[in-house]
């Protein structure tokens, strides 16, 4: 908050200060309300989970073992186990973490804004941060993305304060370059994609700076030192370059329009209103000097953010199409904050009154919270597969069925996921046996016959079990009741004598 309150302070800026200084808070407020207090709102789904499953080790040499093969970077995981071990695994503990960074990210894209442009540019980028569904959203789970977005943030900020210094003939601080070092380390780590954006802007700024030769030596000792502290990691990377991730589509022609309508709560409405906003400052120019000769200057504002809105897609979208398939648009949330910063640009450069384009940018925050609250009903309606109402229904229901066997078909034979709500609920039930398909029947009979239970609980969670297990179990036992959840079904079948 010191360095947002230096960049306010000069006189020339009073009558901003006057907006901003009791502005910025209250939209940090705002975005802190929509977060943190429904954390625990909707269960933890399977990628959760698997987040929760990693991490939830005896030592940290077994979580990072855990994490390798299996295409993620380390830094979340090894957060989580700290807070695991200091905070424990609540559903409000594991997503905390995330819900901090989602806090940070206004007030961090407020920065930037104010750095590239103005204040005003700062507020609106900060109040759409604070109420769009995409931060939002992935402020409350338990995974990197939030933290990935912070970070992506930081880490453009401190490397734009660099490449300004550098290119002014100056040094930067010793403070900036640690700074920028420390961020691009823990972007590197949080994902693959955090890695891929600090290794575009170390392109972009030997790019920029090759007609300075001197600030070569540092650029280079900056990233050397940047690959020296990711070489712990290296070997794991080179193993999942390759490795395909099973939900990732493959790429299509329209895929940077369907990107940029996640960015944007995949709402027409709100997809409609900012590409009009983005076709209007393409019309005004994103960096276009004004004279004869049409020039570009690579370091302003508006071809940076287009740059960093665009490359990195193109990046996926290409390593899509000539190896495996990357294009996956959470991954993607590296890119967000230039999509709100030049939407933020883009309401500024509106050929209205201050007071217009106050009101248009009033609206716009309005669409946000509109879409949110009364289209998407992101808080009364439920939106994550619903692992742990499907296990609460058995548990209220335990006494009942006491004498009972539970046989699980959960997404990525994960089962034993199911296992964190029957223990956070006090219930000595377990999954007792994976149930998919029919190479499962046997073991299922094999179960049946020795352990001779009244009743089958059968839970689906993210994943449907093929036809023939579904029949044998419909032949073979009497269905009592299903209960339909949101990716998630219990049925509980009734064992009958022969």
């Amino acid at each position: 908050m010191c360095k947002i309150w230096g960049l306010m302070k000069s006189p020339e800026r009073d009558s901003v200060n006057r907006i901003v200084l009791p502005l910025l808070p209250l939209i940090i407020l705002v975005g802190s309300l929509l977060r943190v207090p429904s954390l625990e709102h909707e269960s933890l789904w399977f990628d959760e989970l698997a987040s929760w499953f990693r991490s939830n080790s005896p030592d940290l040499g077994t979580v990072l073992e855990s994490i390798r093969g299996t295409v993620q970077s380390p830094g979340f995981e090894t957060l989580l186990f700290f807070v695991q071990k200091y905070l424990g695994d609540s559903e409000f503990a594991l997503r905390f973490p995330s819900a901090v960074a989602g806090v940070l990210a206004i007030p961090m894209i407020y920065l930037l804004a104010a750095q590239l442009y103005s204040p005003r540019e700062g507020l609106i980028a900060a109040a759409l941060m604070a109420v769009g569904w995409c931060p939002i959203y992935y402020s409350q789970e338990a995974r990197t993305y939030s933290l990935l977005l912070l970070f992506s943030i930081l880490t453009f900020h401190l490397w734009i304060s660099m490449m300004r210094a550098f290119r002014r003939g100056d040094s930067p601080s010793y403070r900036t370059m640690g700074l920028y070092l420390f961020s691009a380390t823990a972007c590197a780590y949080l994902h693959y994609f955090g890695l891929y954006l600090v290794a575009l802007q170390g392109l972009a700024a030997g790019a920029i700076l090759v007609r300075k030769p001197e600030t070569l030596p540092k650029i280079i000792v900056i990233y050397l030192a940047l690959a020296l502290l990711y070489l712990p990691w290296l070997p794991a990377m080179l193993e999942d370059l390759n490795r395909k991730e099973f939900w990732a589509k493959p790429p299509e022609i329209y895929s940077f329009v369907s990107h940029l309508q996640f960015i944007f709560g995949e709402s027409p409405l709100i997809y409609t209103v900012v590409m009009g906003l983005y076709g209007h400052l393409l019309i005004r120019g994103l960096g276009i000097k004004e004279g004869s000769v049409l020039r570009i200057d690579p370091l302003s504002p508006g071809v940076l953010l287009s740059l960093w809105l665009v490359v990195p897609f193109i990046g996926a979208f290409v390593k899509s199409i000539i190896s495996t398939s990357a294009l996956i648009f959470r991954n993607l949330i590296i890119s967000l904050p230039p999509a709100y910063l030049l939407l933020s640009r883009a309401i500024t450069q509106l050929p209205f009154k201050a007071r217009s384009q106050i009101a248009v940018a009033l609206m716009l925050v309005g669409l946000f919270l509109g879409d949110l609250i009364l289209v998407k009903h992101y808080y009364s309606l439920p939106h994550k597969p619903q692992w742990r109402e499907a296990v609460e229904y058995i548990v209220e229901r335990d006494a009942l069925y006491e004498d009972s066997l539970i046989i699980g078909c959960a997404l990525g034979q994960q089962e034993h996921y199911l296992n964190y709500y029957f223990s956070k609920m006090d219930s000595p039930k377990r999954v007792d046996l994976r149930g998919c398909g029919q190479q499962h029947i046997t073991n299922t009979m094999w179960l049946v016959d020795s352990k001779n239970p009244s009743y089958i609980w059968f839970i689906e969670a993210e994943e449907k079990p093929g036809r023939q297990f579904r029949d044998f179990l419909t032949q073979n036992f009497e269905l009592v009741k299903p209960k339909t959840f949101v990716e998630a079904r219990v049925s509980l079948f009734k064992v009958t004598p022969p």
